[in-house]
């Protein structure tokens, strides 16, 4: 009701300032001169002028001046009336046959005509609906805004379309500027195939060229892309760049006198000679295809191909001479990018040990490798031999006897008290019946087989010759008795490795009546799949040893015939079982290495520390021996060698 009475009071104020100016008509003119005049009587004013009906909001009010020296029709009045209201804060927003005079900050929120639908005025506020073609919408609309007046709109819609809600003449300036911005692009894409030269060789000289000539801050006017395929260019900008460019290109793809077609490349992993094979094969099938694609099955041989592509392996520089087109050219060099790469390596670590059968049922060595989700690791025991195994109360002791040194060399137990290859080495180390043979570490690359032998080289007979009468001329063969372990790691997808595995163990025996030199062997061969750092266990070879000895009483025991009555002769019969523990660890870069490196680094200088220590208690004097081994620095220190420094400064202290 209190809306309604105001409404009713202003449009009697207009009626009531119109009473003065009831003689003028739409073809006469006035003088506006105004001095603090009530905007309400310039309502009234212009109303009559121009036959124009008004509502005026309560919120309107202002004293208005305005000076003026020309008579002015009610056209002209009108837009000077516009002009104060958008000076004071106000707007005129038509709405049928009514004229809503409102404060600007209202004047979005209600319907707004569109630019054409009658009105000329400029200072008029309309809305216009920009369709842009040529660039997105959206981005012009940060540009646009600082154009567009404090209380007008700005949108960009899903279509590509702008609306704008502003006067006139700020739309008209807009629309003049939107005109030059909404350009179509005349740049196409040429494609220029080259003859002689490279494609990726032509783009980096292009482009240097460009970057040298091209101004800082503006965008480039033509870009260039290789297409290794079929050797060519692709080129896009305005068609003026595009032809000095392409001008360009035909200059420089030109055959050179001597060795165009040659070039050498410096290997940095993959060996010369083998890679050499590879392309030469590559060459060959490329020729057969380029032969079936042009003429079938009876098509003539073509001279492109093995004729025009020559291959040599340089072995002292590790390098290729390729001699070919350029079309052959890039994809042997293609090849051979993605042919010399760092190849993946397998370190793997080993224990051999000859395990007496109460150790086996002592330590249980089928659970002494277990992983962290109570897995046991893969157990190989053919022959059945440790059948008694310990419970989880002995792991837990084998487990308390893992020292600091077996945590540098990666020996470590869970929360559960499973162990892992660390605590194996542990176990058998501290048991005096258990001969660890040997505890190698080979590091190998992917598909390539390491070997390790531990041993002598024996001579043995093989033959015997006396010629007239003479000295005997006998015939030997050497042979390599010991420890040997052939390991060669296949990498497949993921972290499973595969595996072929030969270990031997060979020793001299003393049995007597023999003819010649006898040996014993014990064996394994066999090809494994295992993940990345779990614990292969290899066992069940077992040998029946038999020990003789005597014991006798000093001095009496040496008595002739008198003196047997004071010896004991004996003889022990022992089984022992041959036991491999393997773990592979896949090193895939070169941080990987070092830090494994850096480790067992560690664990030696460690236990180098604790032997002299131990030596300087024994003797209370500076130990004599070895040199200590410097601290090791290294650029990258993982968590490992961390914890081993500080191992080895509380054994240092």
């Amino acid at each position: 009701m209190k809306t309604t009475t105001k409404w009713l009071g202003a449009v009697l104020a207009i009626s009531l300032s119109l009473s003065p100016l009831s003689r003028l008509s739409a073809e006469e003119t006035i003088v506006p001169n105004f001095s603090n005049v009530d905007i309400s009587s310039i309502i009234g004013v212009v109303s009559k002028m121009t036959n124009k009906n008004f509502l005026v909001d309560p919120r309107v009010k202002a004293k208005i001046s305005l000076v003026s020296s020309a008579p002015v029709n009610g056209d002209e009045l009108y837009e000077i009336f516009l002009s104060v209201l958008s000076i004071n804060g106000f707007a005129a927003v038509p709405q049928g046959d009514i004229i809503k005079i409102i404060p600007e900050v209202n004047a979005k929120q209600l319907p707004i005509p569109n630019l054409g639908e009658d009105n000329s005025a400029s200072d008029q506020i309309v809305t216009h609906i920009f369709r842009i073609r040529n660039v997105s919408a959206a981005q012009l609309v940060p540009v646009l805004r600082p154009m567009v007046a404090q209380q007008g709109h700005l949108a960009a819609t899903t279509n590509n379309t702008l609306i704008i809600s502003d006067t006139i003449a700020n739309i008209s300036r807009i629309d003049s500027l939107i005109r030059r911005i909404d350009v179509a692009d005349n740049s196409e894409v040429e494609v220029v195939k080259l003859k002689h030269a490279s494609a990726n060789e032509m783009v980096r000289i292009l482009t240097a060229l460009q970057q040298q000539q091209q101004i800082p801050g503006e965008p480039s006017s033509v870009r260039f892309v290789a297409d290794e395929r079929t050797n060519s260019i692709m080129i896009s900008g305005e068609a003026e760049a595009r032809s000095r460019m392409r001008s360009l290109v035909y200059e420089l793809d030109t055959p050179l006198e001597s060795g165009g077609n040659t070039q050498v490349v410096y290997l940095r992993y993959a060996e010369a000679t083998e890679l050499a094979e590879i392309l030469r094969g590559v060459s060959a099938g490329q020729s057969k295809v380029g032969v079936a694609g042009e003429g079938g099955e009876g098509a003539a041989p073509s001279s492109t191909g093995d004729n025009e592509v020559d291959i040599q392996a340089d072995e002292k520089t590790n390098s290729l001479i390729i001699t070919a087109p350029p079309d052959s050219m890039n994809n042997l060099l293609t090849v051979v990018r993605q042919l010399d790469i760092r190849r993946a390596q397998v370190l793997v670590e080993a224990i051999i040990a000859d395990v007496s059968e109460e150790t086996s049922k002592r330590l249980g060595l089928d659970l002494a490798s277990y992983r962290g989700n109570n897995q046991p690791a893969i157990i190989s025991n053919p022959s059945g031999i440790l059948s008694s195994l310990v419970g989880a109360g002995s792991l837990d002791g084998i487990g308390s006897a893992i020292g600091t040194g077996i945590t540098a060399l990666g020996g470590t137990t869970d929360s559960a008290g499973n162990v892992n290859f660390g605590a194996v080495l542990q176990a058998l180390a501290s048991d005096d019946t258990t001969n660890i043979l040997s505890t190698p570490s080979l590091m190998t690359l992917d598909n390539v087989e390491a070997e390790m032998i531990v041993g002598r080289n024996v001579p043995f007979i093989t033959g015997s010759q006396n010629k007239d009468g003479g000295d005997a001329f006998q015939t030997i063969q050497r042979q390599d008795v010991g420890l040997t372990l052939k390991v060669k790691p296949q990498l497949n997808e993921g972290t499973t490795i595969k595996l072929e595995i030969s270990q031997e163990v060979s020793d001299v025996e003393n049995v007597s009546g023999a003819a010649d030199i006898a040996t014993s062997k014990r064996a394994i061969k066999t090809t494994v799949l295992v993940e990345d750092g779990q614990t292969l266990i290899l066992g069940g070879l077992m040998q029946d040893k038999t020990t003789d000895g005597q014991s006798k009483v000093p001095g009496v025991g040496d008595v002739p015939l008198l003196g047997e009555a004071f010896k004991q002769k004996r003889s022990t019969s022992s089984k022992r079982s041959l036991m491999v523990f393997i773990r592979p660890l896949i090193v895939r870069d070169e941080k990987t290495g070092t830090d494994y490196s850096a480790r067992k680094y560690e664990f030696m200088r460690a236990q180098q520390v604790v032997s002299r220590d131990q030596s300087y208690s024994l003797n209370r004097r500076a130990p004599i021996g070895l040199p200590r081994l410097p601290e090791i620095v290294i650029e990258y220190a993982p968590a490992g060698i961390e914890s081993a420094s500080s191992v080895l400064d509380s054994l240092e202290q």
